[in-house]
């Protein structure tokens, strides 16, 4: 009797790797808490961060990322959240309180239609 073996292509087995060595890094990454919300003026992100005061998060935004970093003592937690296209990130605001940081973000206001009258 012979087996039959099921021809692997090579990109299937790097992408199986690839899943399984950063596995491990995606886990640690949603191991905080955090909460995403849409309304119609903007967008507000919350992330649990207990223990951190404000003068130990800085908060930075560049090219649609929004990039958290924690410090405190040897300690470092860094959160990285994209935001959508419609995101004006000139308009970022936050804030730290009870261990929540609450990030606020407007979004672009949308280009009016004009109407132009034929002469």
């Amino acid at each position: 009797m012979r087996t039959v073996l099921r021809y692997n292509n090579i990109w299937d087995t790097f992408e199986r790797l690839n899943n399984d060595f950063f596995s491990d890094v995606i886990t640690y990454k949603s191991s905080a808490r955090g909460h995403y919300n849409e309304t119609d003026d903007g967008y507000e992100y919350e992330l649990e961060l207990p223990g951190y005061k404000k003068k130990d998060v800085s908060i930075s935004a560049v090219d649609g990322v929004i990039t958290i970093n924690a410090v405190k003592g040897e300690k470092t937690r860094k959160f990285s959240v994209g935001v959508s296209e419609d995101a004006d990130l000139s308009t970022i605001s936050g804030g730290l309180a009870d261990g929540i940081l609450t990030i606020k973000v407007d979004k672009q206001e949308k280009a009016k239609p004009i109407t132009v009258k034929l002469k």
